[in-house]
């Protein structure tokens, strides 16, 4: 829904990337990694990428396991990391 907050709709996308949908809404949760504007958005789109398995989540991990100023999207990133390998 439009209408629900970005960090509502990031745990939808967990949701459905964590019951095997991940194909359907990897992009969208890849942008959210990218340029979510909190860090709460953040910290979800990377538990979420833990469960899609693709070169474009592997690099977004990295990005933001080296490089968001949050510790807890840090600690994200790296735990969905290690789910991936």
């Amino acid at each position: 829904d439009p209408g629900e907050s970005p960090t509502v709709r990031a745990y939808g996308y967990y949701v459905l990337a964590s019951t095997g949908h991940g194909a359907e809404v990897g992009e969208r949760v890849l942008e959210i990694a990218r340029t979510g504007e909190s860090s709460d958005e953040r910290e979800v789109a990377a538990a979420t990428l833990g469960h899609i398995d693709s070169a474009a989540s592997k690099a977004t991990l990295k990005a933001l396991a080296e490089d968001d100023a949050d510790g807890r999207v840090q600690l994200a990133a790296i735990a969905s990391s290690a789910r991936l390998k």
